[in-house]
């Protein structure tokens, strides 16, 4: 059983594209789980956003490492990967 007592094996994948500040974030997430509660607190409530989050005084854009302990759903490493990302070239 999922988290949301739907059996694992009756459950359709949804795809989504966030914005974040630093660019889009492609993620896909199991219909009638607890993904869906995740993906809310971390792309829309912006649980996140390391400022914020540890009352910091200076800006992060980016990140040289980024690892994920616990990873359940893996939607706080794409955040994270998408929000942080370095730019390219």
């Amino acid at each position: 059983m999922g988290a949301a007592g739907t059996p694992l094996s009756d459950i359709g994948l949804v795809p989504f594209t966030f914005a974040t500040p630093g660019g889009p974030a492609s993620i896909v997430v199991r219909r009638n789980q607890s993904d869906l509660l995740i993906l809310w607190q971390i792309f829309l409530q912006r649980f996140y956003e390391l400022e914020e989050s540890y009352c910091l005084d200076h800006r992060i854009d980016t990140l040289d490492t980024i690892v994920d302990l616990g990873g359940n759903t893996g939607l706080a490493a794409a955040y994270f990967t998408a929000r942080y990302r370095r730019a390219c070239c």
